[in-house]
């Protein structure tokens, strides 16, 4: 199972869980879960997929700026660990999502420009 590959523990690399570190885990596990079902069909619908299921189960993670980046430091955190562990296909993955979501902080959130017109 894919969600199951997600690290949670051992060493941090960056990692600080905070209070409401179960909810960040959470939240990626549900992210990871829907973006490797539909994978392989497509990038883009692995995205919505994952987007719109951690929008819905999540919104207070997506309107805060502070969860975000604890959730941004989680997949890289996992990215690390899985290069680490010789896995480098898995941790380009969640070094990607990682940087998805530091463009949605910046645009969104963050109300600044997409750092790939800088």
């Amino acid at each position: 199972d894919a969600a199951k590959q997600v690290i949670t523990k051992m060493c941090g690399h960056g990692y600080v869980a905070s209070e409401e570190g179960h909810i960040i885990e959470d939240f990626l596990q549900t992210f990871v879960s829907g973006f490797k079902n539909l994978a392989a069909v497509s990038i883009a619908a692995a995205f919505y997929e994952a987007t719109t299921t951690t929008q819905d189960k999540y919104p207070g993670v997506w309107s805060d700026i502070s969860k975000l980046k604890l959730v941004v430091s989680l997949f890289l955190f996992n990215a690390t660990q899985h290069v680490l562990e010789g896995n480098i296909e898995r941790a380009q993955l969640f070094a990607a999502v990682a940087y998805f979501f530091q463009e949605y902080i910046a645009i969104y959130v963050g109300k600044q420009q997409a750092t790939i017109n800088s």
